[in-house]
């Protein structure tokens, strides 16, 4: 697999999980995700290591979206590779 497929593949991914994300779909945004989970914010890099954290990260940042009425995402992916 080449970086372009690669790259194809997390967007896809991106976009799905961010329309789940703003839907408050938590099933479909944790389909993706694979635990444990590191993940990376203003706050700081962090471990999930069950689906109770993921939720807790998926309850906070759609809160936070909800409280500044955002109603749409754009996640553009910058490299990728596997």
């Amino acid at each position: 697999m080449d970086a372009t497929e690669a790259k194809a593949i997390v967007q896809a991914v991106l976009t799905d999980t961010g329309q789940a994300l703003l839907a408050g779909d938590f099933d479909r945004f944790a389909a993706p995700v694979l635990l444990p989970y590191a993940t990376c914010t203003q706050n700081g890099a962090k471990l999930l290591h069950t689906v109770e954290d993921l939720r807790d990260g998926f309850d906070t940042v759609r809160q936070f979206y909800l409280s500044r009425n955002v109603t749409s995402l754009v996640r553009t992916v910058t490299e990728a590779r596997f």
